[in-house]
């Protein structure tokens, strides 16, 4: 008797029945991955009592009072963090500047009055407006052809111990100064905002006054310093277009770094292939030192930063780019200086037709790039010799209009 029975042809194999599956459809899809989890999580529900907690008229109340819970627990954790870290904000954003509320100029009529710097020192503030329009248009200049209004918008209180006066300054045929003096000393309160409202005299009250702020905890700065009016700290921003509005002292610096970086890095790489220039990074460094003028003026000078200066051009040198290879020089001049090798290699030629015009680009570069500092500067300088008299001068509050009250 064999030990091992071989299968007949006609027993079924039913051992790959478990592993059979039945076609894909769409019917089988949805019967199996969403009907039969939606009733999976359906009886979990019901299991636990939360169906019963959700549907069920008895659980109403218990419903609404977990609406509430939800509610207030979104307001706690998302409304109330964000409020206070705008009051925060806007606390420590009054509380540096009384302008701060201001974010551009406001038109009245033939007027814009632009908030310029302020300060504040033992109660008192200073502000300092610029106020732009064409004096062929019929806008005053002086004191007396404006009115100027300062009251109260919100959070004052005590305001009747509110004084101010204000000066208009006239600084060109489109621009004059203009300075608000506030002392609230004697004012039982500690903060607030005002609208200031500025016009010309005989024209109509600004629809949207300027919005400023007056807290005995804001900074003394430059413009106010120790109760002293200092006109001057106005000059950057004054100055900030000069020039028409091209790039600042500090930019032009730092292209003529960059060229000059470059040409150091391409002198080092004529040295590693054998070349040497006569015109070195140091000697180039020299030339930019005897070229550059004014070398006091930067773009926070002011106007008491500019006595005894020279603001003369210097005579721009022509300078004669060189590259010396094996005993050969040449330079972008008319003709080469030294060029004795009748039959030059291909390296002579590359030094000669390709590197010295690269060399001669590069040294151009960094002298337009003098010529950009200096007329930078120049132009600062020139904007601040046109100030000069009117920062300059003393102010107080007693050379100010008669003392007024807040509204």
């Amino acid at each position: 008797m064999s030990l091992f029975k071989k299968k007949s042809k006609d027993e079924e194999d039913l051992s790959i029945i478990s592993d059979y599956k039945e076609p894909f459809s769409w019917s089988n899809f949805w019967d199996e991955h969403v009907i039969g989890r939606f009733k999976k999580i359906k009886e979990f529900l019901r299991d636990k009592g939360i169906l019963y907690f959700l549907l069920s008229p008895f659980q109403y109340k218990n419903r609404l009072i977990m609406k509430l819970l939800l509610i207030f627990l979104g307001v706690m954790i998302g409304v109330v963090p964000r409020s206070i870290h705008m009051v925060n904000n806007a606390k420590s954003r009054n509380a540096a500047s009384e302008i701060a509320n201001i974010k551009s100029g406001i038109t009245n009529g033939s007027i814009l009055v632009t908030a310029l710097s302020s300060g504040q020192y033992k109660d008192t503030h200073l502000l300092a407006f610029n106020i732009n329009g064409e004096t062929s248009d019929g806008v005053p200049s002086t004191t007396g052809g404006y009115n100027v209004e300062l009251s109260q918008l919100r959070g004052v209180t005590d305001a009747e111990h509110v004084k101010y006066r204000y000066k208009v300054i006239p600084i060109d045929q489109s621009n004059r100064l203009l300075l608000v003096y506030v002392d609230n000393s004697k004012q039982n309160d500690d903060t607030g905002i005002y609208n200031l409202d500025v016009r010309m005299k005989g024209t109509a009250h600004m629809k949207k006054p300027l919005e400023v702020v007056l807290s005995k905890g804001q900074k003394n700065t430059s413009v106010y310093k120790d109760g002293d009016i200092n006109l001057s700290a106005l000059s950057t921003i004054l100055t900030q277009n000069a020039g028409n509005g091209k790039t600042t002292i500090s930019d032009s610096l730092k292209e003529l770094d960059k060229s000059i970086d470059v040409y150091k890095v391409n002198e080092q790489r004529l040295n590693a292939s054998g070349m040497t220039i006569a015109m070195t990074t140091d000697k180039v460094k020299d030339l930019v030192k005897q070229q550059l003028i004014l070398p006091k003026i930067t773009d926070t000078s002011t106007t008491k930063n500019i006595d005894s200066m020279n603001a003369d051009q210097p005579q721009v040198p022509v300078v004669i780019s060189s590259i010396t290879y094996k005993g050969n020089t040449y330079d972008n001049s008319s003709q080469a200086t030294t060029d004795t090798a009748n039959n030059a290699t291909s390296t002579s030629n590359a030094a000669r037709d390709t590197e010295l015009p690269n060399l001669s680009t590069l040294m151009q570069n960094i002298q337009t790039q003098i010529a950009a500092v200096n007329s930078a500067r120049t132009a600062k300088y020139n904007a601040l010799i046109n100030l000069e008299t009117v920062l300059n001068q003393s102010i107080k509050p007693s050379d100010m209009s008669k003392e007024m009250s807040v509204k």
